[in-house]
C-alpha cells in the first residue's frame, strides 16, 4: 500500500489522494484512517517525513474541510516549538500561519 510507502512525497500523495476520496464518500473509516495516516506522518522520525505531512496538511485542510483536523493542527503546533529538526520547525510554523490565514478568510466569507 502506498500509504505506507519509503518515500515521503510518494507516501504522501497517496494519503491525499485516499483523503479526497474519503471526503466524497460517506464512510466514516476512511475518514478516520486518513486522520491516524496524517497524524503518524507528522510523527515519523525521518524528517523529510514529517516535512512532506506538513505539505499534506496544508493542502487536505483546504480540500477537505469535512475532516476532523484538530489532531493534526495540535501535532503541527506542537513540532513549531519541539521538532528536533530546525528546518521542520520552521515549516510547521509557515504551515501554521498559512492554515490561519485560510481559516481567516473562510470565516470572513461566511460572515458576509
Amino acid at each position: 500500500e502506498l500509504k505506507r510507502d519509503y518515500h515521503h512525497r510518494v507516501r504522501a500523495s497517496a494519503i491525499r489522494a485516499q483523503a479526497l476520496a474519503a471526503a466524497a464518500s460517506t464512510d466514516a473509516g476512511g475518514t478516520r484512517s486518513v486522520q491516524a495516516s496524517v497524524v503518524e506522518m507528522l510523527a515519523d522520525n525521518r524528517p523529510m517525513h514529517r516535512v512532506a505531512a506538513l505539505w499534506l496538511v496544508e493542502r487536505l485542510s483546504g480540500e477537505t474541510p469535512r475532516l476532523d483536523w484538530e489532531p493534526a493542527v495540535a501535532r503541527v503546533a506542537s513540532m513549531i516549538g519541539s521538532d528536533p529538526a530546525a528546518d521542520v520547525a520552521a515549516r510547521a510554523r509557515r504551515c501554521a500561519a498559512r492554515m490561519l490565514i485560510r481559516s481567516r478568510v473562510g470565516w470572513a466569507g461566511s460572515a458576509a
